[in-house]
């Protein structure tokens, strides 16, 4: 059996495979990072810098603070 531990990308501290969420990039239909199995996937969060992000403001793909996400399609006028 192999154990494998996963590191954080942020805080890079060791974690196992449970206490982290698995990151993945995608171009298609909207560009972003989605959530995959942390197995599957070499971009890891720990739960503690996934927390402390989430306390941010939520900001649309340009950067302004609304709930709009990556993909809002607002101009922002």
């Amino acid at each position: 059996m192999i154990d494998r531990t996963y590191r954080c990308n942020l805080c890079r501290d060791k974690h196992e495979r449970q206490d982290t969420v698995g990151l993945h990039w995608q171009d298609w239909p909207a560009k972003g990072w989605i959530e995959k199995p942390s197995q599957e996937t070499e971009n890891h969060l720990c739960m503690r810098c996934l927390s402390s992000i989430q306390a941010l403001a939520p900001r649309c793909g340009q950067g302004f603070e609304c709930n709009g996400g990556p993909t809002c399609g607002s101009d922002h006028k």
